[in-house]
């Protein structure tokens, strides 16, 4: 079949399910999501493919992923798509109705700041609605393309590291969901720390640290020491940041965190925080979404429920977070 040239020569139901089969990059899950059967839509994407002169979704190694062409195809029709909905439908989203549900990928970190406010929030003005947090995994990036990821909450620090590349960059939107300092925390009983640590004494002080996925440069402690050309006694990293409070009592270790886990923490652990003694870059924690969604109502009210969440936060525990302007 040619590539088609005009807009009557397609059948426009089928660019609501090429839209979902775009999304899963699955025809097994985009006919779950659907209710229809595989067969049904092989038959359709055979039709699209006709229709575009593209394969559209191409096998690579194990997983099937979209051609560039399908990629800008995708976002033509989640905005299109959603203005005709919009129109047709006067579509919005209700949050105190609303069945939808949300997958939030995140820090360990995050999870404690937000679940219980979040929690609470959702009670009394979502009840419907569910939201999942999960961890940043490798697969982050084929998870948030298909739409099986909604969200990614992380320091913007490590963006374009890791798990977001150059070229998993291109397709996000995002927005800072709040600042707050780094600290240095030690055991309760440290004499040293509680009377000022010097910076000598402080990089030879065995420590504890974070850093995620095995890479020393998406931990904010490691890359500001190795831009200040210092080097210190690291004696265990890990890809916890709730786990180094529970390390620091129970070894003796110095470790830097965001300021909301030396507070959070402090509350059942024999810790105690104290300014460390070179400066580090303010710790920003980043919401990230797909493009794909930028028009979509719901997202819009679930960035603004994770941002009411942190202001509540701050003021009932004084976390000493602040706020994009």
């Amino acid at each position: 079949m040619v590539a088609v040239k005009n807009l009557r020569q397609i059948n426009l139901n089928t660019l609501p399910v090429l839209r979902e089969i775009l999304r899963q990059g699955s025809i097994t899950k985009a006919a779950a999501v659907l209710n229809i059967t595989p067969p049904a839509l092989s038959n359709t994407l055979r039709l699209m493919r006709g229709y575009f002169g593209d394969d559209l979704i191409v096998r690579n190694g194990r997983d099937m992923v979209l051609t560039p062409r399908a990629r800008k195809l995708l976002l033509g029709l989640e905005t299109a798509l959603s203005s005709i909905e919009d129109a047709l439908f006067e579509t919005h989203f209700d949050a105190l109705v609303s069945q939808e549900k949300f997958h939030i990928a995140m820090t360990d970190h995050s999870m404690a700041l937000l679940s219980a406010p979040l929690t609470l929030l959702l009670a009394s003005e979502a009840p419907l609605v569910e939201i999942s947090f999960t961890a940043i995994s490798r697969t982050i990036v084929a998870d948030f393309n298909s739409g099986k990821i909604d969200m990614v909450l992380t320091p913007r620090a490590q963006l374009g590291y890791g798990h977001f590349d150059e070229k998993a960059l291109s397709t996000i939107q995002t927005e800072t969901l709040c600042f707050e300092p780094m600290v240095c925390i030690g055991r309760a009983d440290d004499a040293e720390l509680t009377a000022g640590i010097s910076l000598e004494k402080y990089l030879q002080r065995p420590h504890v640290g974070y850093y995620q996925n095995s890479e020393p440069h998406t931990s904010i402690e490691q890359v500001q020491l190795f831009a200040l050309g210092l080097k210190q006694n690291n004696r265990l990293l890990i890809s916890s940041y709730m786990q180094l409070p529970h390390l620091v009592a129970e070894t003796g270790c110095l470790a830097i965190v965001p300021r909301s886990i030396a507070v959070h923490a402090s509350r059942y652990l024999p810790i105690q925080m104290a300014e460390p003694p070179l400066n580090f870059p303010e710790f920003e924690l980043a919401m990230v979404w797909h493009e794909n969604n930028e028009a979509k109502h719901s997202m819009a009210w679930l960035r603004s429920i994770l941002q009411r969440c942190l202001a509540q936060t701050n003021l009932d525990h004084d976390l000493k977070l602040t706020f994009p302007d």
